[in-house]
């Protein structure tokens, strides 16, 4: 009785991994194949990260305005300034 339980045993253990194996190596033969353009559109991605990272470095340090011209103010000391 135990040599036929324990061979049966070792038996659907044996197909149930095989199984595992052929499952798992189908998904990633799929995974593989079909990955190219998931990698494709992440590069894309980086480059057009890197691209804003870096436009906005260059406006940072050099602004392609000067900004608001400062008028120097006049102090005033006896009276108004409108003559």
């Amino acid at each position: 009785m135990k040599k036929i339980i324990g061979s049966k045993v070792a038996h659907y253990l044996g197909t149930a991994a095989f199984l595992y194996a052929i499952v798992n190596g189908g998904f990633w033969i799929t995974a593989s194949l079909t990955s190219g353009s998931r990698q494709d559109k992440t590069r894309e991605e980086i480059k057009e990260y890197i691209n804003q990272t870096v436009q906005s470095a260059i406006i940072e340090r050099f602004p392609t305005s000067t900004g608001n011209v400062v008028v120097p103010k006049k102090d005033v000391k006896n009276g108004s300034t409108n003559k």
